[in-house]
């Protein structure tokens, strides 16, 4: 049976129990349950510098989550990153 299309660009998903699949669309983890109509928003890293969640994976348990993401960076290539002794010697 079909239970619901996957996210557009998602590569990975996981359940999390016999009704629940999680899955990554950029920096957010959405979840599907079965029943439920569409895919609901359970949190968003890119407060983490997250752009895209590349591998996902639930305990036995179901208490932990892993995931693995791509990460932005947070200066450019070929600018020097910032330093406490450089902003002291301004």
């Amino acid at each position: 049976d079909t239970l619901t299309s996957t996210l557009p660009g998602s590569e990975d998903m996981a359940w999390v129990d016999g009704t629940t699949v999680i899955a990554g669309q950029g920096s957010k983890l959405f979840s599907f349950r079965r029943g439920d109509n569409e895919w609901k928003q359970l949190a968003d890293y890119s407060f983490a510098n997250i752009s895209s969640i590349t591998r996902l994976a639930v305990s036995p348990s179901g208490k932990w989550l892993a995931l693995v993401g791509d990460i932005k960076p947070q200066w450019h290539p070929g600018s020097r990153p910032a330093t406490a002794a450089a902003h002291a010697s301004r």
